[in-house]
């Protein structure tokens, strides 16, 4: 586990030092919408490995249209990063 949440850390640090950072922050979002359903973090590393069908078919799409192309796995990565998160702040308060 210790392996998938420094891949998700490291991809929220590539997007978060992109040059299209904001657009990362903006497409991460749309992610995260997925993601709201996952409420654990087995089930976060579950759509990391397997996301259902929308999401897979979501993701290529916001990164490769238009002249500026995402990095899919710093878009994913970064989106269950923030995801777990506020998992761990709504478990927090």
């Amino acid at each position: 586990m210790s392996e998938i949440l420094h891949t998700w850390h490291t991809a929220l640090a590539v997007a978060r030092a992109s040059e299209e950072a904001d657009l990362y922050a903006c497409v991460t979002v749309l992610v995260m919408e997925s993601l709201e359903q996952h409420t654990t973090i087995p089930d976060l590393i579950d759509a990391y490995f397997s996301p259902h069908a929308v999401l897979k078919a979501r993701v290529p799409t916001f990164c490769g249209e238009g002249k500026i192309h995402l990095e899919p796995w710093v878009l994913m990565g970064a989106a269950c990063a923030l995801q777990l998160h506020q998992l761990m702040d709504d478990a927090i308060s």
